[in-house]
């Protein structure tokens, strides 16, 4: 049968329609013929303008296998010639034959029949390719719907609509006409992972653990090709993957994705995983990537990738040998000398044979000044390398360790720190000691990071726990007033960091030392020292009480010097009740949603391994240090806000709550200003906050008064033009 198939194909092909048919006729005595292709040659015949002659073989043929009860091989034959035929009945009578034997048992057949067309519609063709689509749609098919619905299945046909039933997630017993059914959903392949999710979930999860690539390949191509690593991480952990187990699961599947020649994986803590538009195997990609990459710590970096995660059969010239040769030739006369050492480490430990290059301990061995070495390194392991190398070197140990401390990358301060005498001139822990609490603004870092050890007791000098923690008060104090200064504008993230450091150095070994401290404070010390903390600005509020707390235990006078204290009441901030709400809603969102998440993020991130070189986990924690601070700045308001009652407001004179306009004495310009809370501030709509300097000059006028206001080296003159509230509904101030 493949030969007369393959004569077939040459005849067509050579429009020697009179083999053809002769070749055809022989088809009448086979057994079984392949009816798809000969489906494809009748087709070519039609589409070659050559309709008569391919209906008069189909009809030589279809029929015959009709007889024979061969429906299944005869019906792709009439398909394929319905283009020829319009309005031929005999055509049509196939046709209908076929459809109600091969389709037998399908309760909506015969529905699906009359709204095809195909039993009085000329356009065979057109009615038959609908039949076939209406026909197409099966029990137990599965659909998605991107709004919301999530997937659901066919469970049933009307017999006499034809209209589908589907059990969505969120939706069941859904009906649809099957017409309409693809404009609404997203039809699912057997195999795909929302269809998977739904019927066989044990099966995504023998994927995970035999597959790990294939199972992340279906959970792409189910989310438009796209789909980032916590993304996946929340779809799969728990589910599919154990929750505890699933970094170590994600860093077998990164080693597999890598090789993947469909997957393309962006770089970053969180890293973009996309479908190729073509198959690139591993050493295809990092070709790419070797030719756009420009400096030896990127092209070290990608050598280092790749060898950590090519396949072991992989051939070393495709990439591996290229790469390092590549790099070996520019490690002599790379500026940069970190970037440099990290490379001739690299090359060392890889034991690759890339050509003549500087070693390591050359490199080392020629600096005059190590410090911007040990600063340009990236990799803890390669600091602590160095640091073995430059002991062995003619550098003055004891002084590089201190310049480290000075100078050097944080990572190496406890090490550098180790290597120092406690006593004595610089280089020594004393030294450096009075030097960070003399000048704690050189390097807050190292201020707060000094302040830590001194409190914790692992070094031994003369500076006693009580004046350090005052130090760190002192610093703290600078820096809250310095935010305070610039509330309601944009905060730098690093003096937010900064003053985190200093409550991290408060809090530092759960406040045993500051237990420790009590017992040998007197009693005026003691005084002293909790009015210091109560007045601070350094230390949050929750803190603050535990440790007022401590010392009321030691001191419990000091009970009645607190209560006396207390009399004075709090500064109230004033807003409108909707403002306060709003704020209480960002209170909530941050301490019920962003610290949960970042908590969870901590976790996760904790779980990769090794903390010193994790950007992951010290972007959580300084963003926890963040959030934290957040959270207590607004409860602190909170607990002073209280909402403008319309009571409040007076319309004799300018108060909180007024709506007031005004007149410019010099330029006779009028404008109306809602005098609000601070909360509550928008410019645009002319709604200033009380505490602005405006509305400071404007409070307590009458209308007729004048106000003076100096701003930016300038006085304006503004005379009080009328006073109503802002607290009446439907009232608006305008610019």
């Amino acid at each position: 049968m493949s030969e007369i198939l393959n004569r077939l194909t040459d005849a067509v092909a050579r429009r020697d329609f009179g083999v053809v048919e002769d070749l055809w006729l022989e088809l009448l005595e086979a057994p079984a013929i392949p009816a798809e292709e000969l489906a494809r040659l009748v087709g070519e015949l039609v589409e070659a303008g050559q309709g008569p002659r391919a209906l008069d073989l189909v009809l030589a043929l279809a029929p015959e296998l009709v007889g024979a009860e061969r429906y299944a091989e005869a019906l792709p034959l009439f398909r394929a010639v319905t283009p020829a035929a319009q309005g031929n009945e005999e055509v049509r009578n196939g046709l209908l034959t076929c459809y109600r034997r091969v389709h037998r048992g399908l309760p909506h057949l015969a529905a699906c029949i009359d709204r095809s067309g195909l039993l009085a519609n000329e356009d065979l063709a057109a009615a038959a390719a609908k039949l076939d689509r209406l026909l197409s749609y099966r029990e137990g098919d599965c659909f998605y719907h991107a709004a919301g619905w999530g997937v659901g299945c066919i469970v049933g046909f009307d017999p006499l609509t034809t209209d589908a039933t589907i059990d969505f997630d969120r939706k069941p017993g859904h009906r649809v006409p099957i017409e309409t059914i693809e404009d609404i959903f997203v039809r699912l392949q057997p195999d795909s992972f929302h269809v998977l999710r739904k019927t066989d979930p044990d099966r995504l999860r023998r994927l995970a653990q035999e597959d790990p690539a294939a199972l992340v390949r279906s959970v792409i191509v189910a989310h438009d090709g796209r789909m980032s690593t916590k993304g996946l991480r929340g779809l799969l952990a728990g589910e599919f993957v154990p929750a505890e187990a699933y970094s170590k699961w994600w860093s077998a599947a990164r080693g597999a994705l890598k090789r993947d020649p469909l997957v393309a994986m962006t770089a970053g803590s969180n890293p973009l995983l996309t479908l190729r538009a073509r198959a690139l195997t591993y050493e295809e990609e990092m070709n790419a990537k070797l030719a756009s990459f420009k400096d030896l710590a990127h092209l070290a970096g990608l050598l280092r990738e790749y060898a950590e995660h090519r396949a072991e059969a992989a051939d070393p010239e495709a990439f591996l040998m290229p790469a390092a040769r590549a790099i070996a030739g520019r490690i002599a006369t790379e500026p940069d000398r970190g970037a440099a050492f990290e490379a001739s480490l690299l090359l060392t430990e890889l034991g690759l044979l890339a050509g003549e290059f500087p070693r390591p301990e050359e490199i080392v061995g020629q600096q005059a000044d190590p410090i911007p070495l040990l600063n340009g390194l990236r990799m803890t392991s390669n600091r602590n390398r160095a640091m073995e190398l430059l002991r062995r070197t003619g550098h003055d140990w004891e002084a590089l360790c201190y310049r480290i401390l000075l100078s050097g990358p944080k990572a190496l301060w406890d090490a550098a720190a180790g290597e120092l005498r406690e006593a004595g001139d610089p280089p020594s822990i004393a030294g450096l000691v009075h030097g960070v609490l003399d000048d704690p603004g050189r390097s807050l870092e190292l201020f707060a990071w000094a302040c830590r050890n001194l409190l914790l007791g692992r070094w031994r000098t003369d500076v006693p726990p009580l004046q350090v923690f005052e130090h760190l008060l002192t610093q703290g104090d600078t820096l809250a007033r310095r935010k305070a200064s610039q509330r309601g504008e944009w905060t730098p993230f690093d003096q937010n960091a900064e003053l985190a450091l200093i409550r991290q150095s408060i809090r530092a070994g759960d406040l045993q030392y500051f237990d420790q401290m009590l017992q040998e404070l007197s009693e005026t010390e003691a005084t002293r020292l909790f009015f210091r903390i109560r007045r601070s600005g350094a230390i949050p509020d929750h803190l603050g009480h535990i440790l007022e707390q401590k010392i009321i235990r030691r001191y419990p006078k000091l009970l009645a010097e607190e209560q006396r204290a207390e009399a004075a009441p709090p500064e109230y901030l004033y807003a409108t009740a909707e403002a306060i709400e709003r704020h209480r809603k960002e209170h909530d969102h941050i301490a019920n949603v962003l610290l949960p998440k970042n908590s969870e993020d901590i976790r996760r991130a904790a779980a990769m391994g090794d903390l010193t070189d994790n950007a992951d986990w010290r972007a959580a924690i300084q963003e926890q240090q963040v959030l934290n601070a957040k959270v207590i700045e607004i409860a602190g308001e909170l607990l002073r806000a209280r909402p403008i009652e319309p009571s409040m407001v007076s319309t004799e004179l300018v108060s909180i709550g007024s709506r007031v306009t005004v007149e410019n004495a010099q330029t006779g310009e009028r404008h109306t200003y809602a005098i609000l809370g601070p909360w509550d501030s928008d410019d645009e709509h002319g709604i200033i906050a009380y505490l602005a300097p405006l509305a400071q000059a404007l409070l307590r006028h009458r209308v007729g008064d004048e106000a003076t206001l100096a701003h930016a080296g300038q006085e304006a003159t503004y005379r009080v033009v009328a006073i109503g509230s802002a607290m009446e509904k439907g009232t608006k101030a305008n610019g």
